[in-house]
């Protein structure tokens, strides 16, 4: 699987427990006022990402999040190379679809094994910087 090469790299505060989701989705939910920093939690299913987490923080502490570059992250699908990923409802990779925020592209096949883990996982690349949304039909794009 392909290195990290981060482009932008954000650090945030845990909402919550995330240290069983280092490179998972994950969203900003609100802005912590004591620290001067957005907090973060799992992202669900076609909401929008703030990005990658690169790391496995506890509530309360620093969540490094990949914003834009090239990163892991968990799939929960057989993904092939180009194809435009979102979030599951929980956080891992899926093709992308009609109404879901569109976090980037996969660029290494994400190839499930025979028996797959929580922690199947592909290289991408992380455009949550300026995340687009998916329709259905280009008539629903403008309204």
């Amino acid at each position: 699987m392909g290195a990290e090469q981060p482009n932008m790299k954000i650090t945030c505060i845990a909402f919550e427990d995330l240290s069983a989701n280092q490179f998972h989705l994950i969203k900003v939910v609100c802005f912590d006022q004591r620290m001067k920093s957005p907090r973060v939690s799992l992202c669900g299913a076609g909401e929008k990402p703030v990005g990658i987490l690169q790391n496995n923080p506890i509530e309360g502490k620093p969540a490094d999040v990949m914003v834009e570059g090239k990163s892991m992250l968990v799939i929960s699908e057989a993904l092939s190379c180009g194809q435009s990923y979102q979030s599951d409802a929980n956080g891992h990779a899926v093709a992308a679809a009609a109404l879901g925020w569109i976090a980037g592209q996969i660029i290494e096949p994400g190839v499930l094994s025979p028996t797959p883990t929580a922690t199947e996982r592909t290289t991408v690349l992380v455009e949550t910087k300026n995340p687009w949304r998916a329709y259905p039909t280009f008539e629903d794009s403008f309204g």
